[in-house]
């Protein structure tokens, strides 16, 4: 799970925005494990991309059947941004979308469940698979401004919260994951190929514009939130300077 902000109203030099927290997990013995990394700057950043690519590569070296699943488009597109960016990891970033490595589950849950519901986000998913969060935070917007909150105070336990929402979002990838391969027949592959790419191809094209859709109400909701935080924070300052 890459959490990010694309805005350029925070007070970050990154062109183009910035991927603050990469979330990553994994079953050893049916254990999960999650490790969250995060990238304050665009040198950390560089860093954490390529220990992202080189950790997937070192993985898949031991496990060569091994998928990495995430759910939407974004990790897919982040990860393509940071490589064109920083220029690094080329080959390995275009050997494992070759292999087919990423799997966006929000491709199999729209082609193969119908859920009741007016939205496929994975939030509205999770009743289904999974006891209530019980995070601080409610959603990837709410992260981001987080975020920017921690930007201006350096207060450790957003950070945590931040981290925290990460890791839900992770394991809830991980166990919708499960829960689809409860309901995949067993005659059916779980990866098709021939005529479930021309069906793929008719998703993508409406999946990219839902999302971006999606991605201009999240920013301008962002947007709205930023302000806000700046406007009170100008009153409390000048609520002090009248006292």
């Amino acid at each position: 799970n890459v959490t990010g902000v694309q805005t350029c109203a925070l007070p970050i030099s990154a062109a183009g925005g910035l991927e603050y927290l990469h979330g990553i997990a994994w079953l050893d013995g049916g254990h999960f494990t999650f490790e969250g990394w995060w990238a304050h700057d665009e040198p950390q950043e560089r860093l954490v991309f390529e220990r992202l690519i080189d950790f997937i590569v070192e993985r898949r070296s031991k496990f060569p059947n091994m998928h990495v699943y995430h759910y939407a488009p974004y990790e897919k597109t982040a990860i393509g941004r940071m490589m064109g960016k920083y220029g690094t990891r080329e080959d390995e970033v275009d050997d494992l979308l070759r292999s087919g490595v990423f799997v966006d589950l929000y491709k199999v849950v729209r082609q193969g469940v119908r859920v009741g519901t007016t939205s496929y986000s994975i939030k509205k998913l999770e009743p289904l698979y999974m006891a209530p969060r019980n995070d601080e935070i409610g959603d990837g917007g709410s992260s981001v401004v987080e975020y920017e909150r921690w930007l201006h105070t350096g207060d450790e336990k957003i950070l945590s919260a931040i981290l925290a929402y990460n890791r839900d979002d992770v394991q809830s990838t991980q166990q919708l994951h499960g829960w689809l391969l409860t309901l995949k027949p067993t005659d059916v592959p779980w990866f098709g190929r021939g005529a479930a790419r021309a069906q793929d191809a008719a998703a993508d094209e409406r999946d990219q514009s839902s999302n971006a859709k999606a991605l201009t109400l999240r920013i301008e909701d962002t947007a709205q939130r930023l302000t806000q935080i700046k406007a009170d924070e100008k009153l409390r300052a000048a609520a002090q300077d009248d006292s």
